[in-house]
């Protein structure tokens, strides 16, 4: 009996005839199909991720010093030649203890230092009562949010009394804060009260008051740095550095 192979189009599997007239196909072939179609759909799956994540957030470079030691920028200091890049989601809606990029065009205060965005901490939200007071004790300056002082292991703690006196003036605040009698200001609807962690080095809403939340440009998601060459390129091609 004759054996005779024949070439199926692009894929060449070879098929044999035995005597009965039966085909034999390798079992393997089976499932080359199926493996290059799930493979396919893994790589469609991972460029939408990467769509959806690249059009849903933005990076920065941190310049200045007002978020040490969780923020590190190139500026010269404990912290020189750290230049973390953040990510930030540009959906997620600030809350309370968020890192987020705030734009502050066309408020004089910021202005005059030439900057137009500035990374800070949310420490209050719309609603939230707050105060500052200073701790004779351990000469340092304390935070309370609706009756509980926070503990804020993730700061460099501040003790200059003259940041609890423009808190409690309110002077040139954007917006004025009712005061009830225990000292504590409540926070507008729709506002937020920001802080860098380098309470000592940080211009926020100590001396600016609250903000609005459609100055509120994203959520720091992800925190970059590495020290290598790649991460040299990156800083290089996003130079549009966050300040204060």
């Amino acid at each position: 009996m004759q054996y005779y192979a024949l070439y199926k189009r692009r894929y060449k599997v070879l098929k044999i005839k035995d005597p009965k007239g039966s085909i034999f196909k390798p079992e393997y072939k089976r499932y080359t199909l199926w493996a290059k179609v799930v493979a396919l759909l893994l790589a469609l799956a991972v460029i939408l991720n990467c769509y959806i994540y690249l059009n849903s957030h933005f990076a920065k470079i941190i310049a200045g010093a007002s978020m040490c030691p969780n923020l590190n920028s190139t500026e010269t200091g404990q912290y020189s030649g750290q230049k973390d890049i953040v990510l930030v989601n540009k959906f997620t809606k600030p809350s309370y203890k968020d890192i987020v990029i705030i734009n502050t065009k066309g408020l004089v205060t910021f202005d005059a230092q030439n900057t137009k965005l500035i990374v800070k901490r949310i420490i209050a939200v719309g609603g939230d009562k707050l105060k500052i007071i200073h701790n004779e004790e351990t000469n340092k300056n304390e935070v309370w949010r609706n009756g509980v002082k926070l503990e804020e292991d993730y700061i460099n703690p501040d003790t200059d009394k003259y940041v609890v006196e423009t808190f409690n003036k309110q002077t040139n605040w954007y917006i004025k804060c009712p005061r009830d009698s225990d000292g504590y200001i409540t926070i507008p609807q729709g506002y937020y009260f920001f802080m860098g962690d380098n309470r000592n080095n940080s211009l926020d809403s100590r001396y600016v008051g609250p903000l609005d939340q459609i100055r509120m440009l994203g959520v720091v998601d992800k925190i970059i740095y590495d020290n290598t060459i790649w991460h040299d390129i990156i800083a290089t091609l996003l130079q549009f550095n966050l300040n204060f």
